[in-house]
């Protein structure tokens, strides 16, 4: 089991410095309504970080990237908003 809150935090703060040495801003809103998950925390994290590093990766300026947590039911729901191309 992975508890949401904390498991978000610091996936994302492990990306924070990065962001603000290239000037850039990134936002975690945490709507889940779930204190935990059932899954591989360890691919779980590999595949939040790959999309943060590519919203960093390929923002030709100031990354300025939105994290969105929710969840209904059974479901975790996570969505990335990033200025970058693609």
């Amino acid at each position: 089991q992975i508890e949401v809150t904390p498991w978000l935090a610091h996936t994302v703060k492990q990306f924070e410095w990065i962001v603000q040495e290239k000037g850039g801003t990134m936002e975690l809103q945490d709507n889940t309504n779930t204190s935990s998950i059932v899954g591989d925390p360890t691919h779980l994290t590999g595949a939040l970080s790959n999309l943060l590093e590519n919203a960093i990766k390929f923002s030709k300026q100031k990354p300025e990237i939105q994290i969105h947590a929710f969840s209904d039911d059974k479901t975790l729901h996570l969505t990335i908003k990033d200025s970058g191309i693609g």
